[in-house]
This record gives C-alpha cells, sequence and structure tokens, in this order.
C-alpha cells in the first residue's frame, strides 16, 4: 500500500507505515528522520530531496562552497545513515530508499551524501539494486 505525507497526521501515518510489511511512504526525509520503525520490515521510503537544511543552497563564491562541504554535506550523511538504519534493521529486511532528487544526477556533493548507503538500500546511480 502507498501511503503519503499529508493523507494522514504524521504519527498515524508513521505507525500505519511501521505496521504495513510491503508498505510504501512518500515524504520529506524530515518527516521520517528519527522515527523508529523497529521490525516492522517496511518494503521502502520515496524522500523527494536530499536531506539538506535548506531546499535551494545557492553557492555563489569558493568560500561559501567550502563551507557547505565542510558543514552541510557531513549533516547530510549522518541524517541519510539515520534513514538507511530506519529502513534495514535485520540483514533480512529488504526495504528501498528512493530520493527523488536531480541533484544526484548533477552534483558531485549529493552523490556523496548517498554513498554512505548500503547499495542494498539505495543505488546512487539508479540502477538496479544488488
Amino acid at each position: 500500500e502507498l501511503l503519503v505525507q499529508g493523507d494522514q497526521p504524521k504519527t498515524i501515518l508513521l505507525k500505519r507505515f511501521a505496521a504495513m510489511p510491503q508498505g510504501i511512504l512518500v515524504a520529506t526525509w524530515q518527516m521520517i528522520d528519527g522515527w523508529d520503525f523497529g521490525d516492522a520490515g517496511v518494503a521502502g521510503a520515496v524522500l523527494d530531496r536530499l536531506p539538506l537544511m535548506a531546499s535551494s543552497d545557492v553557492i555563489s563564491s569558493p568560500l561559501e562552497k567550502t563551507s557547505f562541504i565542510d558543514h552541510a554535506v557531513p549533516r547530510a550523511q549522518a541524517a541519510m545513515k539515520r534513514i538507511g538504519a530506519m529502513l534495514v534493521r535485520r540483514e533480512w529486511h529488504d526495504a528501498q530508499l528512493i530520493v527523488a532528487d536531480t541533484r544526484l544526477l548533477t552534483e558531485a556533493y549529493a552523490r556523496t551524501i548517498v554513498s554512505v548507503l548500503s547499495p542494498t538500500v539505495l543505488s546512487p546511480t539508479g540502477q538496479e539494486r544488488k
């Protein structure tokens, strides 16, 4: 079953998602970051974008780019690790995370952010999972 953020209050939606062995959730990363799905074995989640604090980070100078790479990227990697760990809690879980952010195709920092995930959770190049 497909669950979509906004269709129900957050707590109800996430509890329903955790109770569905083959559920798919479409949501922002802020919605599921920190939620514990336990051994639910959910099928997957679709995130609208990478876990960066600002949706449109404009980098206009080398100093801003260095600051972004040094601060925002490591925080986003930590959020990705948490999200990946929430989806796949045991070796027998087979959840998949889809990040619908075009920056994965155009920006090296975006690929760096998702590189922390196991290929069994996400294939950053869009190829099939291993």
